[in-house]
């Protein structure tokens, strides 16, 4: 078995986040946001289109994505981002999570192609050789 040998290993990187994602769901403030949300037992409004939807299909949803559409920058920023305070976190239903969360990744694939082809251009001096 290989052995991690640098925080940014992608097994390890994967593992912390998912335990930190883990631990969050205790979260005050992310609580604090279901509550808002919550107009019956077992009903919530979504913030985005304002259906009703039952609990199993209610998300709480961080406004700012945990790891920017930009890319991962470091742990503090995760961790900043990932506990924020509850004006933060919005209660959305599952259809709007998922077609939230489609739309980011779509973006960060955007950049990660930009980035790619300038990368591909630049000569060894950091310039680039258009």
């Amino acid at each position: 078995m290989k052995e991690i040998t640098s925080p940014n290993h992608k097994k390890f990187r994967s593992w912390l986040m998912s335990g930190l994602r883990k631990i969050s769901r205790f979260w005050e403030p992310a609580r604090e946001c279901l509550k808002k949300a919550r107009i019956a037992r077992g009903m919530y409004t979504c913030n985005l289109c304002k259906k009703i939807t039952q609990t199993k299909d209610i998300k709480i949803d961080h406004i700012n994505p945990v790891i920017p559409v930009e890319g991962f920058k470091d742990w503090d920023d995760v961790v900043k981002r990932l506990f924020c305070e509850a004006d933060g976190f919005q209660a959305i239903c599952k259809e709007c999570h998922d077609k939230k969360t489609k739309e980011e990744n779509a973006k960060r694939k955007i950049l990660k192609k930009e980035k790619a082809v300038l990368q591909y251009y630049k000569d060894k001096d950091g310039k680039l050789d258009l």
